[in-house]
């Protein structure tokens, strides 16, 4: 059993007579008859021969030995020697939950100091079935609600907790322990921060992470692999810490908060409130965060990390105003699935001055917006039931906030018709909050099938509906190639990195399923390979359908570029909505859903080439760092001896050999005809 410590089991009486725990023998009388007047009185009673029950009688609850996890940091007292080692300590009187299976029963700590082991005894009485029990739960701090069904153990974590220089509050840190005796091994639930402040003004702490991960609340405990894991069943997404004692935090004193574990997937915010009600706040998501079971991320002054603020950014804010996309003022829910759902929304800030407090707040990761749903059946609405989250947002000088909402934490009901749903937006500070009204919502399958496969779509800033995923359509008499030296195949197998990473290779059908085939040009367009024989040819196929769906075609160069802003062969778009001011950006188009990556090519220089290669492998990265999506518009001819030998079409060629998302790139580029690559399609 997790966290066993020993073999031996409880101690259990006889039927008459038992030696306690505590070393005083009792004798237990299960019934008593007093001569001849109680056989009377039964003979009259029952007119029957006398028929005795026998009745369980409680016992004193035995003692229990408690032994804390030897390593830092856990219970109420944590020391801290020169070297920095923390030790955990038992404190006298400190209260734990004992379960004999299903059975709870409370405990107190006999120590007079503090103590890493200690004996624990209890004033209740316990049936003899939980006396013989081997199923036994052990839960730091005491918790009069908490509940064990025989296989976890349901309690508490309190989002608002109290802070105490050098330690944790008490009956603070959770602890668990599971036995089959009664010498009880606890071992550590929580994870948290420790931290100083390097100022004596700060009234509270507040800690969330930045993608709304649950840090308190009621959980579940059971033990895997021998260590304790906690599983939410109600969640809490911010704590806060206020002083024990006094009005403020002292400074150069390290505190705690305490939280489940947890992996902060963007980080984390923490706000800071002053004593004249000014706050500042931190916020930091360069990274993921990993809060694990037993270890406290520590940070010594932690205030000089935030910027502080005299005012609220959001004092002068009197309204926040939807701006609809329909006349009937509902928002739209776009979805392919209901997971991948998002809703954009548009609001003017009233009045427009107070936005500019905002985009500074926004740059300092100051301000948090908050999308909540409600669900109603009726045009009435019901309470708030779950926060959403953001996908992006952007609030600009003249007063327009703009938000992509993740729309998939609506009830599923409303994807299926079953309820309406509203959504609101809050925008807080850390101190001030405003909010919207609520906005009706209605829904638009995002889809498309084509071929007996689904596609997914999205409606990009540049205001046209593009495919986000690359076409897997197979043309009639065409079965996909794998063979280098079959120059024209028309469709080939996708490109895939080789097991060792060391080089790119064919994938298979199951490969396709994701990234789709590549196609050669010709093919792309509606052609065969051979049909194009002179430049008016290739020009004549600008705007193309080619394999796309009916009402959809293959990217001209001018979608490219009111797409992404940058190609060789035309003037930069400096307007375009996914130029970031050098290059398209990869980052931007996969912000809104673009779904972008890179996923290698088959090249063949010219129409008399007997072989091709693969690219997509470069230096030292692991994984395919280039490829094309094919495109309509004609970028040139080669001829050789008045024989053309080469045409090419612009395409967007995407490259990923930086070190950082924001870096990989998405720019026209001429592209080899007879070269196979990814194609995506854009609704006319």
């Amino acid at each position: 059993m997790p966290g066993a410590a020993t073999t031996a089991y409880p101690f259990v009486p006889s039927q008459n007579k038992q030696t306690s725990d505590f070393g005083k023998e009792m004798t237990i009388s299960y019934l008593s008859m007093k001569k001849g007047l109680i056989y009377v009185a039964l003979i009259s009673a029952l007119m029957a021969s006398c028929q005795m029950q026998e009745v369980e009688v409680g016992v004193p609850a035995p003692e229990i030995t408690a032994r804390v996890e030897e390593k830092p940091s856990t219970r109420t007292v944590l020391s801290v020697d020169a070297e920095g080692t923390g030790t955990i300590s038992w404190t006298p009187s400190d209260r734990i939950n004992v379960f004999f299976g299903k059975t709870g029963t409370l405990y107190t700590s006999q120590n007079t100091a503090n103590a890493a082991s200690t004996t624990f005894r209890s004033a209740d009485s316990i049936g003899m079935n939980e006396l013989s029990s081997t199923n036994i739960w052990g839960l730091y701090p005491y918790n009069s609600t908490a509940s064990c069904n025989g296989s976890a153990v349901s309690t508490m974590l309190p989002a608002t907790q109290a802070g105490v220089p050098g330690s944790f509050d008490d009956e603070l840190f959770i602890t668990l322990a599971h036995s089959n005796s009664t010498d009880l091994q606890f071992y550590n639930v929580c994870s948290g921060i420790k931290f100083s402040l390097s100022r004596d003004d700060i009234k509270s702490v507040s800690f969330r992470g930045n993608n709304n991960e649950d840090l308190a609340g009621d959980i579940s405990l059971t033990f895997e692999n021998d260590r304790p894991k906690a599983t939410v069943e109600k969640g809490i997404k911010e704590i806060t810490l206020t002083p024990k004692n006094g009005a403020t935090f002292a400074k150069d004193k390290y505190y705690y908060i305490v939280t489940l574990p947890v992996t902060l997937s963007k980080g984390f915010t923490i706000t800071f409130t002053k004593s004249d009600g000014s706050f500042g706040v931190f916020d930091f998501s360069d990274k993921s965060v990993n809060l694990q079971r037993t270890v406290f991320s520590k940070k010594s002054q932690l205030d000089t990390y935030a910027y502080f603020y005299g005012d609220s950014p959001l004092k002068d804010v009197e309204s926040l105003t939807y701006i609809p996309d329909s006349a009937d003022g509902y928002a739209t829910v776009f979805y392919f699935r209901p997971e991948e759902a998002t809703v954009d929304m548009k609001f003017m800030i009233s009045p427009v001055s107070a936005s500019k407090p905002l985009i500074k707040a926004v740059e300092d990761g100051v301000l948090r917006i908050i999308p909540v749903a409600t669900h109603h059946t009726t045009r009435s609405l019901a309470d708030v039931v779950k926060e959403l989250t953001i996908v992006n947002y952007n609030i600009d000088s003249d007063g327009l906030l703009t938000v992509k909402v993740n729309a998939s934490g609506l009830d599923p009901g409303f994807f299926k018709g079953e309820c309406g749903a509203s959504v609101a937006i809050r925008l807080f500070d850390g101190i001030t909050e405003r909010s919207s009204a609520f906005v009706p919502l209605n829904k638009e399958f995002t889809g498309l099938e084509y071929a007996g496969e689904l596609y997914h779509t999205a409606r990009m800033r540049d205001g046209k509906v593009w495919m986000t995923d690359n076409l897997r359509y197979i043309p009639e008499g065409y079965v996909p190639c794998s063979d280098l030296h079959k120059v024209d195949a028309g469709v080939y197998n996708p490109v895939v990195m080789s097991e060792d990473k060391t080089k790119v290779v064919f994938g298979t059908a199951a490969d396709a399923a994701t990234q789709g085939y590549l196609y050669q040009s010709e093919v792309a367009l509606g052609l065969k390979v051979g049909d194009i024989k002179t430049p008016e040819d290739a020009q004549a196929l600008e705007g193309a359908q080619g394999i796309c769906p009916e009402g959809w075609h293959i990217p001209t160069l001018s979608d490219w570029v009111g797409l992404i802003g940058k190609s060789v062969g035309a003037s930069t778009n400096v307007n375009a909505p996914y130029y970031d001011g050098t290059n398209g950006s990869i980052q931007l188009l996969n912000r809104d859903g673009f779904n972008l990556y890179t996923c290698g090519a088959v090249t063949i220089q010219t129409n008399v080439a007997t072989s091709a290669t693969l690219m997509g492998k470069l230096g030292r990265y692991e994984y395919i760092t280039s490829g094309y999506l094919a495109g309509s518009t004609y970028a040139g001819s080669t001829f050789k001896d008045n024989v053309m030998t080469n045409v090419q079409f612009y395409a967007l060629m995407p490259m990923t050999n930086k070190e950082t998302e924001a870096e990989f790139t998405a720019n026209g580029s001429k592209l080899n005809y007879r070269s196979a690559v990814s194609v995506r399609c854009v609704k006319d």
